[in-house]
């Protein structure tokens, strides 16, 4: 997965910083939770004079999973700057596999409450996509969009004694 950013300045848009901090996380990275964020284990480039574009190559990310990345930038006085943008990226290499409606992607192949949760997120504010968009289109419709109907499906089967569970991937 290759990661691009444009280069900020030593004071904002001017200048050349002094250094990234680039972290990852499978929850969505603010500044309160920045220390429990792995630093990314690939080389970091040195920052470029502002405004220009850079990127970083990020290899050994898990299959089926659905991370976010951000950055912090240092100047020369070693001044952070506040967590940038917060990029997500899902990997669902291996296409759907078990039961849609594991919204959340969790080993257990379990479709829960969670799923519900991710779903609702990411159909009112486009937080939490699927890891496998598959997965995500939990009625089956052959046009494979994410809406309301696959909500409606999943509280369905969540909620409603006797309901079709949600149909197993092909």
């Amino acid at each position: 997965m290759t990661l691009h950013w444009i280069a900020p300045g030593d004071d904002l848009m001017s200048g050349t910083a002094a250094q990234y901090d680039i972290r990852c996380a499978r929850f969505p990275i603010s500044e309160a939770n920045w220390q429990e964020c792995n630093p990314v284990a690939a080389e970091k480039p040195l920052p470029l004079p502002a405004g220009k574009p850079q990127e970083i190559t990020i290899t050994g990310l898990e299959d089926r999973s659905l991370y976010f990345f951000a950055i912090k930038t240092a100047d020369e006085a070693g001044n952070w700057s506040p967590v940038s943008n917060i990029v997500s990226f899902a990997i669902c290499e291996g296409g759907c596999v078990g039961i849609r409606g594991n919204f959340d992607a969790d080993q257990m192949e379990q479709v829960d409450i969670a799923d519900l949760v991710r779903i609702v997120e990411y159909l009112f504010d486009g937080s939490y996509p699927p890891a496998c968009p598959e997965e995500g289109n939990i009625n089956g419709d052959p046009n494979g969009t994410i809406d309301i109907s696959d909500l409606s499906y999943l509280v369905n089967f969540l909620f409603e004694p006797g309901a079709p569970a949600p149909p197993a991937c092909p």
